[in-house]
């Protein structure tokens, strides 16, 4: 159903749009049983270039994640439509696939993380809080 609504073909019904919300609480189990496994993980591995290796990889996975949810987010912001003119509108044709969107807004959302450039600004007032 996510790829459904983002992608434009399907308008959701408000009462669906708010269990998908409570669905997101999903995520925070998933997190707390990452963060177990990689505890566990971690408590076998006894040398410290392991431990430093692990640690780096746990702290590269966090990265990304955010890096994806604030990607969904800008994406999200783009396609809402509450202006005339979003970057979705102006950077993005009708013919752009969703996996050129979606790495579109990754590359965003690392620029903003990092001291990089990017073409894609925001053109209003949503998109620039």
């Amino acid at each position: 159903w996510d790829w459904i609504h983002v992608s434009g073909q399907m308008q959701l019904h408000p009462a669906v749009r708010c269990i998908r919300a409570i669905r997101f609480l999903r995520v925070f189990k998933l997190a707390s049983r990452i963060i177990l496994i990689m505890w566990r993980f971690s408590a076998s591995v006894r040398s410290e270039y392991g431990q430093a290796v692990l640690q780096m990889a746990g702290l590269l996975f966090c990265f990304f994640v955010i890096i994806h949810w604030v990607a969904c987010g800008w994406y999200g912001i783009g396609t809402m439509h509450l202006y005339s003119e979003s970057w979705t509108g102006a950077h993005l044709t009708g013919e752009s696939s969703l996996a050129y969107s979606y790495v579109t807004s990754v590359h965003w959302s690392i620029t903003q993380f990092t001291p990089a450039s990017m073409e894609i600004t925001p053109t209003n007032t949503v998109e620039r809080s």
